[in-house]
């Protein structure tokens, strides 16, 4: 039976007539059978000096047998084959040259669909900029998804995301400044400088562990001041002043000589002058404010 088909191009028809393969072999089961007598009546076969001679010639026959039945299936399945391997040859000589040709045309459009989505990429930046002005965060902080410049991304789901990341740095950015106050007040509270620990916060320190930080810095000096000033008294009371030398009563040696002399501060701050006042005070250092 012949089959026909019909490739269309440009109006054109172009037919394709073929057959489907058929092979005919009416003796199949009776050639199987005898094959299979034989296999039978050698299942159990013991070689034999006696039976030497026909055994070999069994093994010729069937040897031969194979090869004939091999040979004949090369050669019926080739011719079928035949004909398809040249019409798969066309096909793809034809493809070729549609490839050859949708290439230039692609290598074109592509150029076209960059551009769109340049321009869209670009609007999207102005559009993220402004997003941001207006919430007064940090554009730069806003993680761009490029999917958002596909063809079929919507604007409404680029702007539901955008907005989405704007309204956490805004979040974050009043929680920073609220957290920064607190580091204010603390610092205030200790009479401690608070700038640095502003580093520590946008490096992402947590709040308590900077607030146990101040509080370190504020109450280390306290207990190092506390044992010099300790050992410092111990060390007076031992000397024995002589003018202005302080001698060791019990060798007579002289430990060092005292002096007495006006300095004078500019532009100092508070914390200055309060963090001097307690170096003095803690090793026993007389001082008074003449101005």
């Amino acid at each position: 039976m012949t089959n026909n088909e019909l490739i269309q191009f440009d109006g054109i028809e172009y037919p394709v007539s073929y057959k489907s393969a058929e092979i005919i072999f009416p003796k199949y089961g009776e050639m199987k059978d005898n094959i299979l007598k034989v296999h039978d009546e050698f299942a159990d076969w013991t070689v034999t000096p006696q039976n030497l001679k026909s055994s070999k010639e069994v093994r010729k026959n069937l040897n031969k047998l194979k090869r004939t039945i091999n040979s004949q299936r090369i050669s019926i399945t080739s011719g079928i084959q035949k004909p398809a391997k040249m019409f798969k040859a066309n096909i793809d000589d034809l493809i070729a040259i549609i490839d050859e040709t949708t290439k230039n045309i692609d290598s074109q459009l592509k150029q076209y669909d960059d551009k769109l989505r340049q321009d869209k990429h670009d609007q999207h930046v102005k559009f993220i900029k402004q997003a941001c002005e207006d919430a007064g965060v940090d554009p730069s902080k806003i993680r761009y998804n490029a999917s958002w410049d596909n063809k079929t991304y919507s604007n409404p789901k680029f702007e539901a995301e955008l907005y989405e990341q704007v309204d956490i740095l805004r979040k974050n950015k009043q929680q920073l400044e609220t957290n920064k106050r607190i580091i204010i007040q603390k610092a205030d509270e200790l009479g401690i400088p608070f700038a640095h620990y502003f580093e520590q916060l946008q490096r992402g320190v947590p709040l308590d562990e900077i607030l146990n930080d101040m509080q370190a810095e504020k109450d280390e000096p306290i207990e190092i001041a506390k044992k010099q000033k300790e050992t410092k008294k111990k060390e007076q009371a031992d000397l024995v002043k002589h003018g202005d030398k302080a001698i060791d009563p019990q060798t007579g040696e002289v430990k060092e000589k005292t002096y007495t002399f006006r300095l004078e501060f500019q532009n100092v701050t508070k914390y200055q002058v309060d963090q001097l006042n307690s170096f003095l005070k803690d090793w026993g250092i007389k001082a008074r404010r003449i101005k």
